[in-house]
């Protein structure tokens, strides 16, 4: 929506001819769409040449600035469709409004819900099959080890992966059809953000913007060096949560002294290691004192992850990338490396150094509900009410910013027929 734009005299109805408008009397009738519409379409004739044309700009945005028709270009939100849209969103009696995500804010958010909802959906038959195995396992007396179902259930996950995927591929070549992409078409092309000199390109002899790939290799790779220093920092946070939850202990250090002489566990921190001895805060026969070590962890992982987000995404724009699609993959190169990283080197260090089925089970199912406990916690209590809240201000605001705008655009144009 484009605000604070006057409707210029030399646009009337005798123009639709010279405009070239079919549904010109609809136009005509909005003032702003009319005058943004002039002011680009005479900007292009202005041009000398087609190559003049891009050299200067390339959107409308850019021309209605350039010619002091607006001052600053916001989005508004219209408050009683987005608030509609976060009602149906949490209903649980019908699916998220997909054609209303999309129609609101673009085709990127209504593919994440479509796959939130495919998922929850598919979820919803290897639950039940575990549940179901779950209440005979325990009638019959048997452990995940010892009964006989366990090989055909994951035989069954197996399956069901498969499916779960091709069917989700059908799926987003449905809505990509109904939506007019093509698999991610919206993250092809050049990024807004992209800085550079202009130069003629040697291809195809056009004007474009231009940054030096050796430059933009230097700072990856610096941002990579950056992203291992702060893994150092995270491997020190998770060496003091093996000893805290009583993977690492005295009798390890012994076994390791035992092996390799007068060299102590390298991962062995003794002042740690006691508070998971028996009755210390985090003892790890009780049943509840070891969880608490694992609800810690995953808070920490979860602060970690967030702000490191923030930072990759400062270290990303840094470098400059010209594509979206360069600018994504390295967003998601580095969280994935970072996030993978702290997340999983317990349960690593769990399966192939210590070799313990039962430690990785209950590790796995620990982290996994506090961590979903966390993202529910802070997507429904936290963010939705804050979301609404910020829907009524900025509109307002906004609002009240475009009646100023429009009001100081005319008034400039007063000034200049005065002049």
């Amino acid at each position: 929506m484009i605000n604070a734009i006057p409707c210029p005299k030399s646009l009337d109805c005798e123009a639709k001819t010279n405009a070239g408008i079919k549904s010109y009397d609809k136009l005509a009738r909005n003032s702003r769409m009319s005058a943004a519409y002039e002011a680009y379409h005479s900007y292009r004739k202005s041009s000398r040449s087609k190559d003049e044309f891009e050299e200067k700009t390339t959107t409308l945005i850019q021309v209605l600035n350039q010619e002091e028709y607006i001052d600053i270009l916001s989005p508004l939100h219209i408050p009683h469709i987005a608030k509609k849209i976060l009602k149906d969103t949490y209903s649980l009696s019908k699916p998220p409004p997909l054609q209303a995500m999309r129609d609101y804010y673009g085709e990127l958010v209504a593919f994440y819900w479509a796959w939130m909802d495919f998922m929850t959906k598919w979820f919803v038959v290897p639950g039940l099959v575990g549940l179901i195995v779950y209440v005979l396992r325990t009638i019959r007396g048997d452990t995940i080890d010892t009964c006989d179902l366990t090989p055909f259930v994951g035989l069954f996950v197996f399956c069901w992966a498969v499916l779960c995927t091709r069917y989700w591929e059908r799926r987003e070549y449905e809505l990509s059809y109904r939506w007019g992409t093509i698999a991610g078409e919206s993250v092809i092309g050049k990024r807004n953000g992209f800085r550079g000199k202009m130069r003629r390109s040697p291809v195809t002899g056009l004007k474009e913007r231009y940054y030096p790939k050796s430059k933009r290799i230097a700072k990856c790779i610096l941002s990579g060096i950056i992203t291992l220093i702060l893994l150092v920092g995270v491997s020190i946070v998770m060496i003091i949560s093996l000893n805290v939850q009583g993977y690492v202990t005295s009798a390890d250090n012994k076994h390791w002294e035992d092996i390799w002489g007068y060299t102590k566990h390298p991962l062995y921190l003794p002042y740690f290691a006691k508070m998971a001895d028996e009755g210390a805060i985090f003892d790890a026969n009780c049943i509840w004192k070891s969880f608490l070590p694992v609800i810690l962890r995953a808070i920490v992982v979860n602060i970690i992850n967030q702000q490191y987000s923030k930072l990759a995404r400062k270290l990303t724009e840094w470098e400059n990338h010209e594509t979206v699609a360069g600018h994504q993959n390295s967003l998601v190169l580095k969280r994935l490396l970072f996030e993978a990283f702290d997340a999983y080197i317990i349960l690593f260090y769990l399966a192939f150094y210590e070799r313990d089925a039962l430690l990785l089970r209950l590790e796995l199912v620990g982290a996994f509900n506090t961590g979903e406990s966390i993202e529910l916690y802070i997507s429904v209590c936290l963010y939705a009410p804050t979301h609404i809240k910020e829907i009524d201000t900025t509109s307002l605001r906004h609002t009240s910013s475009s009646v100023h705008g429009m009001h100081s655009t005319l008034g400039n144009e007063e000034s200049d027929k005065e002049r």
